[in-house]
């Protein structure tokens, strides 16, 4: 910090010097009073006698004797000052006057940066227990570059800059994204009514449609994403959006260009424009097909009965000849293909 040397010259040579360490704009301050206090106006000259340079005087420090000895050495007659006495005391107060002033000011300025400091490192702090307890609580949000972390670090939720939200997994593989991008400046929110949301500049680009009071975010040890009420009920959930995808559910039906992935992503089971339904890997090659082409517009159907049909105008060009209640298609990440039973029953598998 800059400093200077605020001096009062006194006639005997010598210097009651005060060092000062402040801002630069403190030097104008001293220099204004030292010319206040030896050419006082006369309003200052009436309000301030000679007695109240002595208290300025003392005010400096010091004992009372080495006060009195210095007055009488400039030539103090019955407790009059001379006015090389005054001059001295007068600019020794300045001195404290622009000391006074530096302290106060410095005290205001690191208040002021300790509290600006303060609040810096509570949001910091904020943002540093989120990513710790793998939670984004009602009201909080990520904004570009932040992230969320599950507890054992192993997934992490992270807010990318060019808008895009992605869940990875600790090998930098992405499990979920939101599709955002490019939305440069987009942000996720978990909004105090309950919904999770992607938005820009108060646009929607994907939220989860969920409602409540007291509803967080959880970026889970397993690898899952939830959406939780305050009573741990979970209101939406990653697993079911990516299983939802890799399954055909009672009722469901796969027409021409429709397909299930598994899990991971590896696998897929398409239905062709052809009518063959057919499933593959990630290399494109055929694991199982249905053997039902050609027949354009035929329609894959897991039927309520349990049974999975290719049909095409009602009638069956393929089935699996099972049978249940709420039975689910499977599309595995072990390249199978299985019918099951809501207890995990299997009822049918393409191996």
């Amino acid at each position: 910090m800059p400093r200077f040397v605020a001096e009062s010259n006194r006639d005997d040579g010598k210097n009651d010097a005060v060092l000062v360490h402040s801002p630069s704009f403190v030097r104008p301050i001293f220099e204004d009073s030292v010319r206040m206090l030896e050419d006082p106006p006369p309003e200052f000259a009436r309000a301030f006698p000679d007695a109240s340079c002595w208290n300025a005087f003392r005010s400096t420090g010091g004992s009372e004797s080495e006060h009195e000895r210095i007055l009488e050495s400039e030539g103090t007659v019955g407790g009059q000052m001379s006015s090389a006495s005054r001059r001295t005391a007068l600019r020794t107060g300045a001195v404290a006057v622009a000391t006074a002033v530096v302290l106060a000011g410095s005290f205001s300025i690191a208040a002021n940066t300790a509290a600006a400091d303060e609040r810096g490192a509570a949001a910091v702090s904020a943002a540093s227990a989120a990513a710790k307890s793998g939670v984004l609580q009602s009201g909080e949000k990520l904004e570009g570059g932040q992230e969320v972390k599950s507890t054992n670090g192993k997934f992490t939720l992270r807010m990318q800059t060019d808008g895009n939200l992605v869940f990875l997994n600790d090998k930098g593989e992405v499990k979920f994204h939101t599709g955002t991008a490019p939305n440069k400046g987009a942000v996720a929110t978990m909004q105090t009514d309950g919904n999770f949301t992607v938005t820009k500049n108060g646009k929607a680009l994907f939220h989860t449609g969920t409602q409540g009071s007291g509803v967080n975010l959880h970026v889970q040890d397993d690898g899952n994403l939830t959406v939780r009420n305050r009573d741990g009920k979970v209101l939406w959930a990653l697993s079911d959006v990516n299983q939802s995808k890799a399954e055909l559910r009672t009722g469901q039906t796969l027409k021409g260009g429709e397909e299930r992935k598994s899990f991971n992503g590896k696998n897929t089971l398409r239905m062709q424009e052809d009518g063959n339904l057919v499933l593959i890997n990630s290399a494109g090659k055929v694991l199982w097909h249905a053997g039902t082409a050609p027949n354009a517009g035929a329609v894959t159907t897991m039927q309520a009965d349990g049974n999975l049909t290719v049909t095409k105008n009602g009638k069956a060009l393929f089935h699996t000849g099972t049978q249940g209640k709420n039975v689910t298609l499977h599309v595995q990440d072990d390249e199978n293909l299985t019918l099951r039973t809501p207890d995990g029953k299997v009822l049918w598998a393409r191996r």
